[in-house]
Formats: structure tokens, sequence, C-alpha cells
């Protein structure tokens, strides 16, 4: 897509937003209006993504951002890592992938917190747990127990990307912190239409994701 550059829609002591608007191009012939909220309070940051669809026709659509996490470990080897995720979707050479797997049995089962090791990650998770109230947390903990970093994400992601960092091309900076991408559909969804989003002309998705850290 085209995007016409980023610009501070709206800024607080506490918040700020930024908007702009993709146009359309071959293979993708829908404008549509971006913006991301930040907000900083008590519970930590709040993300809030918005998408409207500007065009005449309906549009498939998919969100997703790219923060990475840390607990205050050197590497993210030392971590404890809690991912309650059923599924993990495998992948073929050009990281397009070829189907979800059951996460029983395998090196990607972290529904029971446990150190994240020399485990190597670049897989998309599905079958998200939700807890009470709808949101689905991934959390890090210092294997000391002296802070824990949580992401989480409300019911418009249903899917999370994990990257543990070792295909970085600067070596200092693999496995420093861990990739937790929050997304609303799988990688190649444009080409599959899996988990795809379609707005009609003039509607708007809106979802919302955050992340807090509880020092000790």
């Amino acid at each position: 897509m085209r995007w016409l550059g980023w610009s501070v829609a709206d800024r607080s002591a506490d918040s700020a937003t930024l908007s702009c608007v993709s146009w359309p191009q071959q293979g993708y012939p829908w404008p549509l209006e971006v913006s991301v909220r930040y907000r900083l309070g008590d519970p930590g940051l709040t993300v809030e993504q918005s998408i409207t669809n500007r065009g005449d026709s309906p549009a498939p659509v998919a969100a997703g951002a790219h923060p990475y996490l840390t607990a205050g470990t050197e590497t993210i080897d030392e971590a404890l890592l809690h991912l309650d995720a059923g599924t993990w979707l495998d992948t073929g050479d050009q990281q397009i992938p070829t189907g979800p797997r059951a996460v029983d049995g395998t090196p990607y089962d972290f529904r029971t917190p446990r150190p994240i090791g020399t485990t190597q990650i670049d897989y998309t998770f599905t079958q998200l747990r939700r807890d009470a109230d709808g949101r689905f947390r991934v959390r890090m903990q210092h294997l000391s127990g002296d802070r824990t970093v949580e992401l989480w994400v409300d019911t418009g992601y249903d899917y999370v990307e994990v990257f543990t960092g070792d295909a970085l091309p600067d070596p200092g900076r693999r496995r420093r912190s861990l990739g937790v991408e929050p997304m609303t559909a799988p990688p190649n969804a444009l080409a599959s239409g899996t988990g795809l989003t379609v707005l009609e002309p003039g509607e708007t998705w809106t979802g919302r994701w955050g992340v807090r850290a509880d020092p000790s």
C-alpha cells in the first residue's frame, strides 16, 4: 500500500493518537483510514488500533503490532514464559503457514509457565485461552520472581506471533527480548482468507492491546 505520512491527530499529557491514510494500488483497491492511540496510565500502556474503510465496496483488512517484551533478564533464556495457547502454525521456507498444530508434546507448549531456555520460536499461536474479562494474556517473569511483564489483547485479536529473535541480523540483539505481536489474522491472510475482517464502506474496526509490568 502507498501511505500518506503519519500525523499526530491528538495529544494530551498521557496519550497520543497517530493517523494516516493508505491509498489504493494494484492488488488492493481500497482506501483505508488508520489511527493508533497510545495511552499511559495505572494499568500500563494501552494501544487502540482503528481501521475505517473509505472505499465504496467491502474491504478485507487485518491489523497487527510488533512490541518486544523483557522481564529484565540478560537474555530471554533466563525468563519464565506463560503462553496459554493451544495451537501453533507451522511454516514453510518462506514463513508462510502450512497448517495448525497442537502444542501438546512440542517445544512450543507454554500453557504451564516454564523457562524459555534455548527454545527458538518464530511462529503464530492461536486457540488463545482468555480470562473472564475476554482478554488473552502472555506473561514473562524473571526467574527470581522480582519482575513480571504482561501483554494482553482484547477479543479483536485471535492470533499472536512469538519471536525469540534468533534470526535478527545483529547478533547483539538476538534473544535480548521476546517479540509478542498481536494480530487479527495469521501471516498470508490476504491470500488465504484466514481470519480476515471484511469492512463495509464506512465501517470501522477497532481493537485494543496493552502492556503492563509488575516490579517487586
